[in-house]
């Protein structure tokens, strides 16, 4: 890695904040060479599995580590960019924000023909912080009132608990796809939903949010973190205060049931993933970032 890099001869080194050996073990060596950008998605780690995770490995001495030698670092949002400068204050003033872009590859025109009315998504890795249990009693409930709803729950995790299971295998209007999905089956799962469901506790930014906005589909989140910095009420989802059942449930019934109210979210989505949260866009402003990070180098 390390002599990959110094033939390339970069003017600067931009890192994802990682916890790989091998990683580690080289960025002191380009640090002295190279102004280093690193990339923080969690400031702090999640609630669950994620807090445990970082106590009972290296992986908290990796990250305050890269912390410590950053020229510069990049957050996916404002409240990212303070809660990353309270914790390594040393980053004060060198924090940039720069959007996470559209994942999924954008899409011109949206999959609407494959797009199940009344299908409700909920995805990925399955932890405490992403409330599953929210999403599995609104579909209920909705069920039970007789609107034309079908909750689908793919991915797995520690969360995933057996009570939980046997709830879905029980209602008709919930199935469950547990496991890793390929990129192939990801895709399909959400271009079959009408609209991707995320009632989280927590959150930093999203990687299930902009997956969905990159294949044109709505979202309807909490408003935790830097979600509802890409997840916009009433133009490209809409946005519940967590931990809220009655209004998470309101909210999924108007989308299931109003048509029109779908459509132009869908809209929205399309026109994000193709302009502010498109790739190009964020290119250029992370070149910005760069730019300032070689100058101050420069001038130390």
């Amino acid at each position: 890695m390390l002599r990959s890099i110094q033939r390339f001869h970069p003017d600067v080194v931009h890192a994802q904040e990682a916890v790989r050996d091998s990683q580690v073990a080289v960025l002191p060596l380009l640090r002295r060479q190279y102004p280093l950008v690193v990339t923080v998605h969690d400031p702090v780690p999640h609630m669950g599995q994620d807090t445990a995770r970082q106590k009972r490995s290296r992986g908290g001495a990796y990250l305050w580590a890269t912390r410590r030698l950053a020229d510069a670092a990049i957050v996916h949002g404002h409240s990212l960019k303070d809660e990353l400068e309270r914790v390594v204050p040393r980053l004060s003033g060198r924090t940039w924000v720069v959007p996470h872009g559209v994942l999924g590859a954008s899409v011109q025109d949206p999959p609407v023909a494959d797009a199940e009315p009344g299908r409700a998504l909920f995805f990925g890795r399955i932890e405490e912080y992403k409330n599953l249990p929210a999403f599995v009693l609104a579909i209920e409930h909705l069920s039970a009132e007789g609107v034309s709803v079908h909750g689908r729950v793919a991915g797995r995790g520690s969360a995933l608990t057996d009570d939980l299971r046997r709830r879905i295998e029980r209602c008709d209007a919930l199935s469950l796809h547990e496991g890793y999905l390929t990129r192939t089956e990801l895709l399909r799962e959400v271009d079959r939903a009408s609209i991707v469901v995320q009632p989280y506790l927590e959150a930093t930014q999203s990687g299930v949010s902009l997956l969905a906005l990159g294949r044109g589909r709505p979202v309807l989140a909490t408003d935790v973190g830097e979600v509802p910095m890409v997840v916009r009420d009433g133009v490209n989802g809409l946005v519940v205060p967590p931990n809220d059942q009655e209004a998470l449930e309101d909210a999924l019934g108007r989308v299931v049931r109003d048509g029109d109210l779908w459509r132009g979210l869908q809209q929205g989505a399309v026109e994000s993933s193709c302009g502010d949260l498109s790739w190009p866009a964020i290119a250029r402003t992370t070149v910005g970032v760069y730019e300032a990070t070689v100058g101050r180098r420069a001038s130390a």
